[in-house]
């Protein structure tokens, strides 16, 4: 995971994009397309917690 990373340029918006999501997908196990449907309202900042909702996951079961 670290040589892929490394070979991403941060200061470039796009290639820092695409190493968050491949960072979020490794961390938590969400599937991409999950990772594409996630919005704001999904996601709790104050407790660092997210809500994925049935709508956006493949079970359609909320998860917390």
């Amino acid at each position: 995971m670290s040589i892929l990373l490394s070979l991403l340029d941060m200061t470039n918006f796009i290639q820092f994009r695409d190493a968050v999501a491949i960072l979020t997908i490794y961390k938590t196990g969400i599937r991409m397309n999950t990772l594409i449907q996630l919005e704001e309202k999904h996601i709790n900042f104050k407790t660092n917690s997210s809500l994925l909702t049935g709508d956006i996951m493949k079970n359609q079961d909320v998860m917390y």
